[in-house]
């Protein structure tokens, strides 16, 4: 891939995972009946793990963004919670726990979790922070980003991979529907395969993300954000990841903030339409890729349910 693939797929990856989240395999919530995640539906069967069944007690890690971290992960707090499959937790579970909860930025390890009547979804982690014999959930907190479970379908949220509302009910992520295209190098190129994106507000800023690639692999990244009325693409990332990106066979990388335009016909709330025009001028050479010049693109996505 090259020191630029490495560099903007590394930069994309806070983008595309949204936070540092749960990881491993699908956990079920508990031994809970197999879920329905084809509809948004809150009544849950009658033996579903539902988050009032999560243990207090056990250990607790508060997780905490802050700034312009908690609208472009999606999310402010999340509260880790570990319990014992057979109370209480050893020693060494306990410490294993403590060690895990050190690995977050912002984390700290508290007495117990903030009242869960603000929670609005859970997911199991995949890997128990407190090693064998225990299980380790977390709780996500409603904020200006997470108002709902519709936000969190979105793209907002902890990055877990399954994350379930208060009910036992899986959350099923929204599909990312649409294309982009452009002139690269003075050839017309379709971004329709492997297309993924998403939607994030805090109720002030609201930015679209678009990663596709062509039959042929060639990629292309937007963050188009828009502030009050003025549509842009963002380069204003906490993360660093870049406002676009291209990379290709014939050359690519990131692109000078002088040279990006991007005019919107259509920019709705809640993920319901992007619709743009935009150049990217020629990409920066800095990093030892071949140039591409990227003009005359235009955009055309929403995030929903899967028709």
């Amino acid at each position: 891939m090259g020191r630029v693939g490495r560099t903007l797929a590394l930069a994309w990856a806070v983008i595309a995972i949204a936070g540092l989240g749960c990881s491993g395999p699908k956990a079920a919530p508990q031994d809970a009946a197999p879920q329905d995640a084809g509809a948004m539906d809150t009544a849950a069967p009658s033996d579903a793990f539902t988050a009032a069944m999560i243990p207090a007690g056990g250990h607790s890690c508060r997780i905490t963004n802050t700034g312009n971290a908690i609208w472009t992960q999606g999310w402010e707090t999340v509260c880790t919670v570990t319990a014992a499959d057979n109370p209480p937790l050893t020693a060494a579970q306990k410490q294993a726990a403590d060690a895990a909860c050190t690995f977050y930025l912002g984390a700290m390890v508290v007495a117990d979790c903030p009242p869960r009547e603000n929670v609005i979804a859970f997911c199991p982690v995949g890997a128990a922070a407190g090693g064998a014999g225990t299980k380790t959930w977390d709780l996500i907190y409603k904020s200006s980003v997470t108002p709902d479970v519709e936000a969190l379908a979105m793209g907002a949220g902890r990055g877990c991979p399954y994350t379930y509302d208060l009910n036992g009910r899986e959350i099923p992520k929204y599909r990312c529907m649409g294309s982009a295209a452009a002139l690269v190098n003075g050839v017309m190129k379709t971004f329709n395969v492997n297309v993924n994106c998403g939607y994030k507000s805090d109720g002030t800023r609201s930015r679209y993300t678009f990663n596709g690639d062509t039959i042929s692999s060639d990629r292309l990244g937007l963050l188009v954000l828009k502030t009050g009325a003025l549509v842009t693409l963002d380069t204003t990332d906490p993360f660093g990841a870049t406002a676009a990106f291209y990379l290709g066979a014939d050359g690519g990388g990131g692109f000078a903030n002088s040279q990006m335009r991007i005019t919107a016909t259509t920019f709705l709330d809640r993920g319901a339409g992007l619709v743009a025009t935009f150049t990217l001028g020629t990409s920066d050479t800095a990093q030892g890729g071949a140039p591409a010049t990227v003009t005359d693109g235009m955009i055309d996505i929403r995030v929903g349910p899967a028709p």
